[in-house]
């Protein structure tokens, strides 16, 4: 977390606005991302990051993510 808050801080200096949200269940979250600007980071390597991605490929949002677990081929297709 401490690192994240470092990370979140330098972008805030450069007039990025950057927000952690960690308490959004998966609807809320999907909702969030569809606003304009938003963008998903999934640097995680959970078993469920490619349904994650398929949201966002399916929804329209963009996002960065590990290269893990059938992400390549979902982007790559």
């Amino acid at each position: 977390r401490l690192y994240l808050r470092r990370f979140i801080r330098r972008w805030q200096k450069r007039g990025i606005n950057v927000a952690l949200q960690t308490k959004l269940s998966a609807p809320e979250a999907l909702s969030y991302l569809k606003q304009s600007g938003a963008i998903a980071v999934m640097p995680a390597l959970h078993d469920n990051l490619p349904y994650t991605v398929l949201e966002c490929l399916t929804g329209g949002i963009p996002f960065l993510a590990s290269a893990v677990g059938g992400v390549v081929e979902l982007t790559n297709g």
